[in-house]
């Protein structure tokens, strides 16, 4: 005569098996909304927005075809001029679009420039510090812009021996194609 433990094996077994198709079931729902939801909000290009190096300072000139209206191999000692790109384009959002900062060698300052939004006023940008013969061709913001054009004020501050000296500043305009 079988004994008593022998009979509820089976229906253990079935209790055991039902338990590991329902975890994988959901298993199978919880990555299919993780895909769903990285899919949708972009988190890749999120991540790799974190994980992208702000861009540094070089050494050189920027590649110019418009004439400029001043002097940038003359420059008075008291005065602080640079290139700065007035139409910045950013493929998306999390992208480095084209800044184009200059400090030219004939400035006798380091320059830092910083971008702020008009409408609110809030610090979208903010560059390394350029010495004299340095400039920027592209880069990142410091905060995520959806699809739009965006009117923006900057500052260039100038510095001698890391106290500031002044600023000069003006407008630019921001455009996220996607």
């Amino acid at each position: 005569m079988p004994s008593s433990n022998t009979k509820q094996q089976p229906h253990k077994r079935d209790a055991v098996n039902k338990k590991v198709i329902i975890l994988s079931v959901l298993g199978l729902v919880l990555v299919a909304a993780l895909v769903f939801f990285i899919n949708s909000y972009n988190v890749f290009k999120a991540i790799g927005w974190h994980l992208m190096p702000v861009a540094k300072a070089q050494d050189g000139t920027l590649s110019v075809t418009a004439k400029d209206d001043y002097d940038l191999s003359s420059i008075p000692d008291d005065e602080i001029r640079f290139r700065i790109n007035n139409n910045i384009t950013f493929e998306d959002g999390y992208s480095k679009g084209d800044v184009m900062l200059e400090n030219p060698k004939a400035c006798k300052y380091s320059i830092r420039f910083s971008f702020y939004l008009s409408s609110t006023s809030e610090l979208i940008y903010m560059s390394d510090l350029l010495e004299p013969g340095q400039c920027i061709t592209s880069d990142k913001l410091s905060v995520y812009l959806k699809k739009g054009k965006y009117e923006c004020a900057y500052s260039a501050e100038a510095y001698e021996n890391e106290t500031l000296i002044g600023t000069n500043g003006g407008f630019l305009t921001i455009n996220v194609k996607n």
